[in-house]
């Protein structure tokens, strides 16, 4: 496997590699004899094609070859890895809400390695059938130049190993070239879709679309804190934080802290419930003792109204006394002598 530091790296290795397929090129063009090569120019043509072809189909097979190989050795990881206490517990949720599953538990996981052992078989019996190939096609090749050494002597001072060996380097050095070249088209495709996907996200995070859902939400929290004690609250952007709480009105004291909290959390819940958001549509609260009775009034209204859940703990001292609240909403009750836990 090839592994890289960042595209740089992989843009000059490639270059690198290039350089040495041209520079191998050129070897064997200035290894030919031009006056015998004219002479035999179409027997030559021949044998030069014939070997080029199989040159070309070995290097196919060879990265097919290590494609695959790349294919078992992660099916092998991703086996060794396979945790089926995960599955169990993934198989009795969906039992749980589906109702019975027709299969067994351990009747899926055969199937399921049985899928695996059927495709690791077929990458297998694919591996021997290019190996075999490689093998045969590296036969024929070599029977080739043994045939026609007569044909390859044209070459200068009838230093045929010298051509091999270069040759041979030459082959080498193009599938690695080719290699490289995958991986930066690879690359280059992930690139470009992540190019897309970020421009989709920009269309998406467009400021007028934010100002329109901005607005959206506080049409329900202007309304809601009007109600509740007279002031119009509103949402906008700013640089120092992403969002801004203003107000329409002056003199909000900051005794309304906790229930401007609270407005927020309930208008939130009326605004993903317009856009048709699928989002929890509770929140919990605490320390509301310090609340005045008709925020605390407007805001169980409100509510009960976008039918929303709260959960919140008050003393009872605090609540024993409002109407709005009744005792089936006062779910658990905790004192000194019943405390959580025991603790």
């Amino acid at each position: 496997m090839h592994k890289f530091s960042n595209i740089d790296d992989l843009n000059e290795r490639i270059r690198i590699v290039r350089s040495s397929v041209v520079e191998l090129e050129n070897k064997v063009s200035s290894m030919i004899n031009i006056g015998d090569y004219e002479k035999n120019i179409q027997e030559i043509s021949r044998v030069k094609n014939e070997i080029n072809r199989y040159n070309d189909a070995i290097e196919t097979a060879l990265f097919k070859k290590n494609k695959i190989e790349e294919i078992l050795s992660k099916e092998s990881d991703d086996q060794d890895t396979l945790d089926e206490s995960i599955l169990y517990e993934f198989y009795k949720d969906v039992e749980h809400y589906l109702g019975n599953i027709d299969k067994e538990f351990q009747e899926l996981i055969e199937f399921n390695n049985s899928i695996k052992k059927n495709k690791l078989t077929y990458y297998r019996n694919r591996l021997n059938e290019i190996n075999l190939d490689i093998s045969n096609m590296n036969y024929s090749r070599e029977s080739i130049i043994n045939e026609n050494k007569k044909i390859i002597s044209i070459i200068d001072q009838d230093n045929f190993k010298n051509f091999e060996k270069i040759h041979k380097e030459l082959i080498s050095q193009s599938e690695q070239l080719g290699q490289l070249t995958k991986i930066l088209d690879i690359y280059n495709e992930l690139t470009e879709d992540l190019n897309k996907k970020t421009n989709e996200y920009g269309t998406i995070n467009d400021g007028s679309i934010v100002m329109d859902n901005l607005s959206k939400f506080n049409e329900y929290l202007t309304k809601i804190s009007y109600e509740t004690f007279g002031q119009r609250l509103y949402l906008t952007r700013a640089d120092t934080f992403p969002l801004k709480l203003s107000n329409v009105d002056d003199g909000l004291g900051t005794g309304h802290r906790k229930s401007i909290t609270l407005l927020l959390d309930i208008a939130y819940v009326s605004f993903i419930k317009e856009l048709k958001l699928d989002f929890p549509r509770f929140f919990v609260h605490d320390v509301l003792e310090t609340v005045a009775k008709h925020n605390l009034e407007k805001i169980v209204s409100f509510i009960n109204e976008n039918e929303s859940q709260f959960i919140f703990a008050i003393l009872n001292e605090k609540i024993q006394k409002y109407q709005f609240i009744n005792e089936n909403d006062k779910i658990l009750r905790l004192s000194k002598e019943d405390k959580l836990f025991k603790i």
